[in-house]
């Protein structure tokens, strides 16, 4: 009798907890990235808390994780080649799992973070501890353990019932709240600049502009100052950080002769030249990309990215996926303490060219423009506008105009003024010379009434 309801109940019970899906996406993770294993390490993950089934036997996805973990700590490279490898000389690799493995990665998304994962499987393996618990207490309330085995498995089962009513690393961790009076009294850090009044340390940021505006120049003129502690136009660094400019438009003479001309000679500035690289530099929006600049960033503060569209070319059904990647992988920066400056191009419409979710994380985003007056016999010359601004107020974030020329002594010096300022004197200039008040607007694309005004507040200082 008893023995029909066991069976019954056996036949009846719903499956054990398992998912799948989790499962693979953690080992697609890994393959494709193989950092990630020291995350699922740290994070407490087995391969026993892989799905194994009723009779304890390894599933692939266990044999394929303890494959990974064996590696990992040999210094071996996880591939599937080394993992077919380790398998076969532990006598472990089943007939179809060379093709499953293979097939891991196949349409499986590159993972950034893998923690939600990490914690499904985590969850589902201690629901499999309960049930094997409980099936286990009940075999020895049928007489079909001893006391030995019984007083033993009554000290685990407390120990691992202790392990998950305390958490430990399977439990999610609560969100932190705190009122405003609390955070009002918390001694929070200020965010330091990188550059006084400009860009601050784990920030995100953006410099766009049409092609041949001066948006490289800028950008290591930028990482100059920041490596070195000089200046830029009017903000100053206050000490020299490290500095990684990564380029994928210019060609290494090219780059070599800006950074001479510059006199950028900084050890803390560290260059990534796309043309230097021996194979195709990947889409910045894959883990491949990014993990060849995370192995080169070391200590350094600021990362560079010399342009999006040389970078992380995308078509117009791609861009969106691709966007998100990179953000996700530029927070992740951000979380480490890293500030980053992105170049890209301006669009038809004067926008940043391509998805505008992408300015909604950034703290700054600048515009550099043409001035309408521009001759191309002057060199480098633009305007420098404040699309966004996250902590700049007032004056700080007003417009100016700058001019990359030379000194007596031929070196490059970048010039710079406020943008009404530089206006003034144009005015002033063309007023000078005869010209219309209908002709100063068409020239300097300025409302005819407010050139009159700017023109009478000169005259009158």
């Amino acid at each position: 009798m008893n023995k029909k309801i066991q069976h019954e109940d056996v036949a009846l019970a719903p499956p054990l907890p398992q998912d799948a899906k989790a499962e693979r996406t953690i080992l697609a993770a890994i393959l494709i990235d193989p950092r990630k294993i020291h995350v699922a390490v740290e994070q407490g993950l087995t391969a026993r808390d892989f799905y194994s089934g009723p009779n304890g036997t390894f599933s692939h996805n266990a044999l394929i994780f303890e494959a990974m973990v064996a590696l990992a700590g040999q210094a071996i490279e996880i591939h599937p080649n080394p993992i077919f490898d380790y398998l076969q000389s532990a006598g472990l690799l089943h007939a179809d799992l060379p093709a499953y493995l293979s097939s891991i990665p196949d349409g499986e998304p590159a993972v950034t973070d893998i923690s939600f994962h990490l914690r499904v499987i985590k969850a589902k393996s201690n629901q499999r501890k309960l049930i094997a618990l409980g099936q286990a207490f009940q075999d020895a309330g049928f007489g079909r353990r001893g006391k030995r085995q019984f007083s033993e498995l009554h000290k685990y089962t407390l120990s691992t019932l202790e392990e998950l009513a305390t958490g430990g690393k399977e439990t999610e961790k609560r969100a932190t709240i705190v009122t405003g009076k609390e955070l009002l009294k918390m001694d929070v850090k200020p965010r330091e600049f990188l550059i006084d009044g400009l860009f601050t340390c784990r920030s995100m940021n953006e410099i766009f502009a049409w092609r041949g505006i001066g948006k490289t120049w800028a950008a290591l003129s930028i990482g100059h100052a920041v490596a070195s502690g000089g200046k830029f136009l009017r903000w100053q660094a206050n000490r020299p950080r490290r500095v990684l400019f990564v380029d994928g438009e210019l060609d290494a003479a090219s780059l070599q002769q800006r950074l001479r001309l510059l006199g950028a000679a900084d050890d803390n500035l560290k260059l990534l030249c796309a043309d230097m690289q021996e194979d195709p530099f990947p889409n910045l929006a894959t883990p491949r990309s990014q993990r060849m600049i995370e192995d080169v960033l070391g200590d350094a503060e600021l990362l560079i990215l010399d342009n999006l569209s040389a970078l992380a070319p995308s078509s117009n059904e791609t861009e969106g996926e691709d966007w998100i990647s990179i953000q996700t992988w530029l927070l992740e920066l951000r979380r480490r303490g890293i500030a980053t400056i992105f170049l890209h191009h301006a669009g038809h419409a004067g926008w940043s060219r391509g998805t505008t979710r992408r300015e909604d994380l950034l703290d700054i985003v600048i515009e550099l423009r043409r001035p309408k007056d521009f001759e191309t016999t002057e060199g480098l010359r633009f305007e420098m506008h404040f699309t966004k601004t996250r902590g700049m107020l007032g004056a700080g974030a007003g417009p100016i105009e700058a001019l990359l020329t030379t000194d007596l002594d031929g070196h490059l010096i970048w010039i710079h003024h406020d943008l009404e300022d530089a206006r003034v004197a144009q005015i002033v200039t063309l007023r000078s010379e005869g010209a219309s008040w209908r002709d100063i607007a068409k020239a300097t694309d300025i409302p005819k009434s407010t050139v009159e005004r700017l023109w009478k507040n000169a005259q009158q200082k």
